[in-house]
């Protein structure tokens, strides 16, 4: 459906925009930014008269800032929408649905409240899953050897997990399986040792960033030449809240609306995440609008003494700094900030060194004059699996 008819069916048909905008434009670029808390205040303002909620198809999202929203749509719509992932799927040579795959699985909040995290691995149709909540040494080495049996032609994981996983590999000089084609990276801003790490695990397999989110599903995705392309077929992206990142490229928080989700529409949906809009086009010759992720989220700033916000990226720079001295010395890390000090835990990598801390102390010092302290231990992810990178106490 094209945007023009999915706003003019939307304030025709769904309580939330009738109310609001039923003697005003159709134009979308006319409506409010819509908001989560919004929408989990009141979700079935948001299902079209057209349809019968309790018909629907009813999916939650993962809950990772706070409530979950529940979302409803036909089968024909999902359809259409997962459309976008195969065809970024293609471009890496995966092109069947049914084609073995694998993935990592954390506790997946279902609308009926019942998850499953109890068998570390599981298989469901012709995927393959791992438990990310046991990522043990004795752990990695099953997952290994079923995934050998499996013959995964494509490979699901976060970017933290993966990376933990490849590293594993690594160490102990395991081959990856001879049809897999493709690792999918997907749920967090990677990390640039993560990516290494993957890469170096598994030698001439397409690694691609899917970035999407639960709500619109796909967002854009990462073609062979290493650019991320908005999935215009799926969703119509806008930026706000922008600034100039370079004389020619702009950096926006990210707001989006699904173009098949006629049957319960989150039109301009805000998202926390920052991208930069390419203005150039892609090596690989596909047309369309270009992204970069901007590392970590938007709400991932830490305050300084002086009262000012420094962005995540300062972190992510220092420890590229430390990789740059002592390759892989960093896995990964976490800012946890109180009040306004600063506790800064890192995970050692495979090259650690124990001049670490102190260098990494002295760079941030340069930045923050509140009390620093650096310790060394295991990062762990949330519930959900995902790694924060700033949590605030």
């Amino acid at each position: 459906m094209n945007i023009e008819d999915l706003v003019r069916n939307s304030v025709a048909t769904v309580p939330y925009y009738r109310d609001r905008y039923a003697s005003g434009t159709h134009e979308l670029s006319a409506l409010q930014p819509l908001e989560k808390a919004t929408i989990t205040a009141s979700d079935l303002a948001f299902v079209s008269d057209r349809y019968n909620a309790s018909d629907l198809l009813l999916s939650e999202s993962s809950g990772t800032s706070g409530e979950p929203i529940r979302m409803r749509h036909t089968r024909h719509e999902e359809s259409m929408s997962a459309m976008s992932f195969w065809r970024g799927r293609r471009w890496h040579g995966v092109s069947s649905t049914s084609a073995p795959s694998c993935r990592f699985y954390g506790f997946t909040r279902q609308a009926s409240g019942v998850g499953y995290a109890h068998d570390p691995i599981h298989v469901s149709g012709s995927t393959m899953q791992f438990s990310w909540f046991d990522l043990s040494a004795k752990s990695f080495l099953e997952y290994y050897d079923a995934m050998l049996s499996h013959e995964p032609e494509w490979f699901q994981a976060s970017p933290s997990v993966m990376g933990r996983f490849a590293s594993f590999l690594s160490e102990r000089r395991l081959a990856p399986p001879p049809s897999l084609r493709l690792i999918e990276l997907t749920g967090e801003v990677e990390q640039q040792n993560d990516r290494d790490a993957i890469r170096a695990a598994f030698p001439g397999v397409g690694v691609a960033n899917s970035y999407a989110a639960r709500e619109v599903w796909s967002i854009a995705y990462e073609c062979p030449e290493g650019s991320l392309h908005v999935s215009e077929d799926n969703v119509h992206l806008e930026l706000v809240d922008t600034r100039q990142s370079s004389s020619d490229s702009r950096e926006g928080t990210v707001m989006v609306t699904n173009k098949h989700f006629a049957a319960m529409p989150f039109l301009r949906y805000l998202l926390a995440d920052r991208v930069i809009a390419r203005p150039d086009q892609c090596l690989c010759g596909r047309p369309g609008q270009l992204i970069r992720m901007v590392s970590g989220r938007q709400s991932e700033f830490v305050d300084a003494a002086d009262g000012s916000q420094v962005h995540a990226h300062f972190f992510h720079y220092v420890m590229m700094r430390i990789n740059l001295i002592w390759p892989l010395a960093v896995r990964r890390f976490q800012v946890i900030q109180k009040g306004r000090d600063l506790d800064i835990l890192i995970e050692p990598g495979s090259a650690w060194d124990e001049e670490v801390p102190d260098r990494v102390h002295r760079l941030v010092a340069e930045r923050f004059e509140q009390d620093v302290n650096v310790s060394v231990g295991e990062v762990s992810p949330e519930k959900n699996g995902k790694f924060r990178t700033v949590v605030r106490l």
